[in-house]
């Protein structure tokens, strides 16, 4: 699905891979990695840091609140992208179990 956006600048236009709709909350998110041994292989390294794929998404178990409710949820990292101010933000999917 294609959307356009609009700005008083710049006139965007971007390919929706989203599933669902989203709506933006603010709440706390409580993650655990799967403790399991995951292996992968190497892309690339540099002193800095090192590029690695894998088989299989990492997963993790996402507990969070909101409205007074708590959410349980197993979930695979998809995606993730530094951030301007130096923090990271992550793309999780939802497992259908």
């Amino acid at each position: 699905m294609s959307k356009k956006i609009q700005n008083k600048q710049v006139d965007l236009t971007y390919t929706e891979k989203r599933a669902e709709a989203r709506q933006e909350i603010d709440t706390q998110v409580n993650f655990f990695v799967d403790a399991n041994l995951t292996q992968a292989k190497t892309v690339d390294l540099s002193g800095s840091g090192v590029c690695f794929e894998t088989n299989e998404p990492i997963a993790m178990h996402v507990r969070m609140e909101l409205k007074g409710m708590v959410f349980e949820h197993m979930a695979d990292l998809v995606w993730c992208q530094r951030n301007e101010n130096g923090g990271i933000t992550y793309g999780l999917q939802f497992n259908k179990d």
